[in-house]
């Protein structure tokens, strides 16, 4: 007759040890491994998700720098010259690409700024690509100088208008601005990207045979059926620190501007000093590069002195 010792470990047989640490070592293993996937993964997306959240916020700014353009030029068309100023500074802010555009585009304010076909509605007169080949510049009899894709053959932005025939038309160093040149007597200068011209036409009394920029891009000279040549400053000092904008504005009209109930309000005497002087710092150490000279405001002060 069997003990009952016997008739346990018959349906209860002993396991090796060493065996069943292997087990315990192997679900080890996997659990760390589940882990590390596991982490791995959210880490994944979690640098997705960041970039998502990065490229979402450069397009939203763009586009309120845009919206502080346009509001810009209704201010200047309006009058209202500091208050467009505080529109250019804050457009600025949020976008320093748009810099030089803007503050050409101001300049003129006194402080108290191919697959597809290309086709024109008249003559063709010339054309060129841009340095990377991607967009095609033409001007054409029709009045009009137009930028192109250059894969798909359609237009980018608007016409560039003159009131005859445009002679001429070329990129500025970083391709962000198009001066054209007319039969009506006029040089004028663009926004590549939408169009918009910068500042007021620069005029001759005869056709406008040929234009150019300096080499530092700060003037322009043209020459005439008139029988003159002439050199434009542009007035625009394109290497001031994007970010000092507003606080050169702030300096020198001894205002600010309340962006919530859009009016320009005088600055206490205190703090004009204190802004003036935190200014001077600041044009102090830019007038020793400055490519603009002639239009920074630091140095003609300092000169007038």
């Amino acid at each position: 007759m069997k003990t009952s010792s016997q008739i346990l470990l018959r349906f209860y047989p002993t396991r090796d040890w060493g065996q069943l640490r292997g087990e315990e070592r192997s679900q080890r293993r996997r659990a760390i491994g589940l882990l590390a996937a596991l982490f791995l993964a959210l880490a994944l997306a979690a640098v997705g998700f960041a970039r998502y959240a990065q490229e979402q916020r450069v397009v939203a700014e763009e586009r309120l720098a845009q919206n502080y353009w346009q509001n810009s030029r209704a201010a200047q068309a309006a009058g209202e010259n500091l208050e467009a100023l505080y529109f250019v500074a804050e457009a600025i802010r949020l976008s320093p690409s748009l810099r030089d555009t803007l503050l050409l585009d101001v300049r003129a304010i006194q402080v108290p700024s191919l697959r597809g076909m290309v086709a024109h509605q008249d003559v063709i007169y010339g054309a060129r690509f841009s340095r990377d080949e991607s967009r095609i510049l033409t001007w054409s009899e029709d009045g009009t100088a137009r930028l192109w894709n250059a894969r798909t053959g359609q237009p980018i932005g608007r016409a560039l208008q003159h009131q005859s025939w445009v002679n001429g038309a070329q990129f500025s160093r970083d391709e962000n601005r198009i001066l054209t040149w007319s039969q009506d007597g006029t040089a004028r200068l663009w926004d590549a990207r939408t169009g918009q011209q910068i500042g007021p036409a620069l005029h001759h009394q005869g056709a406008i045979n040929g234009a150019q920029f300096s080499r530092d891009e700060g003037r322009i000279r043209t020459w005439s059926a008139d029988n003159t040549a002439r050199a434009w400053l542009l007035n625009a000092d394109l290497d001031f620190p994007a970010e000092h904008v507003e606080l050169w504005i702030k300096a020198v009209t001894g205002s600010e501007y309340d962006f919530v109930t859009r009016r320009v309000k005088s600055l206490d005497p205190e703090r004009w000093r204190l802004i003036r002087e935190h200014y001077e710092e600041i044009a102090v150490d830019h007038a020793k590069t400055c490519k603009y000279p002639d239009a920074n405001h630091w140095i003609s002060l300092s000169n007038e002195r």
